[in-house]
């Protein structure tokens, strides 16, 4: 079904559930370790989806800030410096869009830079995807599950994910039976019959989020731990690449996927993430990458994941994560790590520019070695004005 552009079918959902893999993840650690309010992750995170998908009219994904993500996680920060990150992000990105970002843009983060960014992310989402296949726990939170083969001792999460790989690539092109779409439906019935959740410990209603304003300290530790070393991720990924990606995939479809309106979209989304209480959000090419492999051709796949998560929070609040925690971990691994190898392909257009292509694959290497894209992305942009410098003195033109 198709209403003004906006396609409803199997396909489109299919495609709308595909970047589960990386949003459920990181929510579910912020909602469980930091001490976020379900109802408001869903909640915010849906409304951007809908007003993406039916702004740009094409599958632009919503994401938590993954770097931002990472080290909330790691140093315990508190669901009040979550609330000033996002209000930071808010304002450096609404002040952004009120200029012309796309040559600001391309001289920051040229062709190169933005492969690299797509290549260094796709190592990324396929290590953090085994390591999701590899974990002994079945789903996040439950007990270690292990099967024995040959004398090993393996987790459950292997057979689950070759499993899902097997139909993956049984239906890879079979409208009538989305991939991901049963993969996702099968892996939520394994694991509603292998958990231990009671039915009588989930309570419908939404729990009404009650805004304060963070502290200085807050708003201090906010500003230098966790938005300084997110921004330029989010402008290399969030902004550049997701508006590359969406031109590589839909051509002039992605009309309105410009860098101001990637900024301005992300503005005001963590301005309601602020006052809310959500967890700061981006966009990303990655995510885009995975609605369009598993179908998604229109703002149709952001309605319905949007309406999914609205449904989520406003019917389930804080028994929302409950719910999405009973997709197995092999499962959100393998849709992860199908989505880091359908990113590697974006640098097919650069193999026969030998300097660009040898730029990006380093980009990729060090963050493979790594963690995070920072330093990759960092190395990037300064390897690329040092070539541009060198080619303004050799052309006599500094």
């Amino acid at each position: 079904m198709q209403i003004k552009g906006y396609d409803f079918n199997r396909r489109e959902l299919s495609g709308a559930l595909a970047d589960l893999g990386t949003f459920l993840p990181l929510a579910l650690a912020l909602i469980a370790l930091n001490g976020v309010d379900a109802g408001a992750v869903f909640l915010s995170a849906g409304l951007l989806y809908i007003a993406a998908g039916w702004y740009f009219k094409l599958p632009i994904p919503v994401q938590p800030l993954k770097a931002t993500s990472a080290i909330a996680i790691a140093i315990g920060a508190t669901h009040s410096m979550l609330t000033a990150t996002a209000l930071c992000m808010a304002v450096f990105l609404l002040l952004a869009a009120s200029f012309d970002l796309d040559k600001i843009i391309r001289w920051f983060f040229p062709l190169a830079i933005v492969r690299g960014i797509q290549l260094s992310l796709g190592f990324l989402m396929i290590k953090t995807g085994i390591a999701l296949i590899m974990d002994r726990r079945f789903l996040s939170g439950g007990a270690q599950m292990v099967f024995s083969l040959g004398g090993f001792t393996l987790p459950v999460g292997i057979p689950a994910a070759i499993i899902g790989l097997a139909l993956i690539l049984l239906l890879r092109n079979n409208p009538r039976f989305p991939a991901a779409l049963l993969v996702i439906a099968a892996g939520l019935i394994i694991g509603v019959s292998v958990s231990k959740v009671n039915p009588e410990s989930l309570h419908l209603g939404w729990t009404v989020p009650v805004f304060k304003l963070p502290s200085l300290s807050d708003f201090t530790t906010a500003l230098t731990v966790l938005f300084l070393p997110q921004l330029p991720l989010t402008l290399a990924n969030s902004v550049a690449a997701t508006a590359d990606a969406s031109r590589q995939y839909f051509g002039s479809q992605a009309e309105k996927v410009t860098h101001r309106a990637l900024a301005g979209s992300l503005g005001i989304a963590n301005l309601v993430v602020g006052l809310i209480g959500g967890i700061p959000l981006c966009h990303g090419a990655g995510g885009l990458t995975a609605h369009y492999r598993f179908g998604a051709r229109s703002g149709g796949a952001g309605l319905i994941i949007g309406g999914i998560f609205v449904a989520a929070a406003l019917l389930l609040g804080r028994s929302a994560s409950t719910i999405f925690a009973l997709l197995p971990l092999g499962i959100l691994g393998l849709l992860l790590v199908c989505n880091g190898v359908a990113h590697l392909l974006l640098l097919k257009d650069i193999v026969r520019q030998p300097a660009r292509f040898a730029l990006a694959t380093g980009m990729g290497v060090l963050s493979f070695l790594g963690s995070s894209p920072a330093p990759a992305l960092m190395f990037g942009v300064i390897v690329s004005w040092l070539g541009k410098i060198l080619v303004a003195f050799s052309t006599g033109d500094p």
